[in-house]
């Protein structure tokens, strides 16, 4: 029993590092307007899609609100954005999806699930909308699509030092897009785009004719692309470049506007 348990520590072990491998994501960005936070300001985060939404109309029919459906999803993307801001030098507040939609868009948009990015960004930009953006003191407004898929699933059969394990492990992918809206500007900042690859799964191994209990392991696509996304959204905000790469105190060449801004970024550890 003593080598079984190395056996199981080992296999642990190796399906723990297999996970942390796994390479950091890139946030690639398209900035169309300058950004920037000189000041304490409040920051809407708020899913636009999710695919619990979906499953809930699919089975219901019904409206997915976001204070009931999607809260965890909404409060989870809103802890990593907000957590990113803790060595701002401003004070950053952050107003999780379902509090945002109940105080600006619910009279607008009571459907949460009509609200696609296009007719989102339209109502955002209303005049009186984004006039009570700016009196409430709410500087930028992040609208996220979140969605995650398992493919390629296959199962397994192993055997080492007297342990046979059986499973099955599966390719998980999530893919985050979130666009920026600055009040200031009453239009669209630009947008920020990650996708996160993992294997996902379960072994269970079975000495001689005992079987132990399952190990499940997987990449943790979502909490990894919640915290990468939330790194470059901060990093995005905090940023006064311009579109065309100038600083906002620097001299503008008095060409043709500037054209939009496309960049791609490691996210850090």
């Amino acid at each position: 029993m003593h080598a079984t348990g190395w056996s199981i520590g080992i296999l642990a072990a190796m399906l723990a590092l297999l996970a942390a491998c796994a390479p950091k994501p890139l946030v690639h960005s398209t900035r169309l307007a300058p950004t920037g936070i000189r000041d304490d300001t409040s920051i809407g985060v708020m899913v636009l899609y999710h695919e619990r939404c979906a499953e809930h109309r699919a089975k219901t029919g019904t409206n997915c609100a976001p204070g009931e459906v999607t809260a965890r999803i909404n409060s989870q993307y809103s802890r990593c954005v907000g957590s990113a801001f803790r060595d701002s030098s401003h004070r950053v507040t952050i107003l999780p999806g379902e509090a945002f939609h109940e105080k600006f868009l619910a009279l607008a948009e009571p459907e949460y699930s009509e609200l696609t990015p296009d007719r989102t960004m339209e109502l955002l930009s209303r005049p009186e909308i984004s006039a009570a953006l700016r009196q409430d003191g709410v500087g930028y407004v992040i609208l996220l699509s979140s969605t995650t898929t398992d493919s390629d699933r296959q199962a397994m059969l192993d055997f080492d030092q007297g342990v046979w394990a059986f499973g099955a492990e599966s390719r998980r992918t999530t893919l985050v897009e979130a666009l920026v809206f600055s009040s200031a500007a009453a239009a669209s900042a630009g947008n920020l785009r990650l996708g996160i690859q993992g294997d996902a799964g379960w072994l269970m191994p079975v000495f001689v004719i005992i079987p132990l209990p399952p190990i499940p392991y997987g990449s943790r696509t979502e909490s990894k692309s919640c915290k990468a996304i939330g790194r470059g959204i901060a990093e995005f905000l905090a940023s006064e470049e311009l579109p065309n790469g100038d600083p906002l105190n620097g001299d503008r060449p008095e060409t043709a506007p500037a054209p939009q801004r496309s960049s791609q970024r490691r996210a850090p550890d």
